[in-house]
């Protein structure tokens, strides 16, 4: 086996090693739009109250995959301004963000599943002021 062989290889593996998986990918989402919503709402609960929240709502575990706009839904909500991003405290998901995880539950005991997404103005977070 010659040398080239062996690091193209290793190369090979390397990058597929790099690739996070769609879990991976939305538990980044879900920690981006907690992080943009603690920033954003005052008195709005902490990081973790937020993830928990939002795994009721994207059951990330479940996350089968991501679309081509996911790169720049994650962009959008790491820059996009609070008042866009928050209007009245409700999370408004920029155009790229819609449907961009897929997830897939079983439906049933008969091994039917279904597959839901993550869509635009699916998540709530309310501004708890006492």
């Amino acid at each position: 086996m010659s040398k080239r062989l062996i690091l193209a290889g290793l190369a090979s593996l390397l990058v597929a090693c790099g690739e996070d998986t769609p879990v991976e990918k939305c538990d980044h989402l879900v920690d981006i739009t907690c992080d943009r919503a603690v920033q954003c709402i005052p008195n709005g609960g902490t990081h973790s109250e937020c993830v928990q929240a939002v795994q009721t709502a994207l059951p990330c575990g479940s996350a089968v995959s991501v679309t081509a706009s996911y790169d720049r839904c994650v962009n959008q909500l790491d820059t996009v301004g609070c008042a866009i991003l928050f209007p009245n405290g409700q999370l408004d998901l920029p155009a790229d963000c819609d449907g961009v995880i897929l997830t897939s539950r079983l439906a049933s005991d008969d091994g039917t599943h279904s597959t839901s997404a993550l869509t635009h103005g699916s998540l709530e977070f309310v501004d708890e002021q006492n």
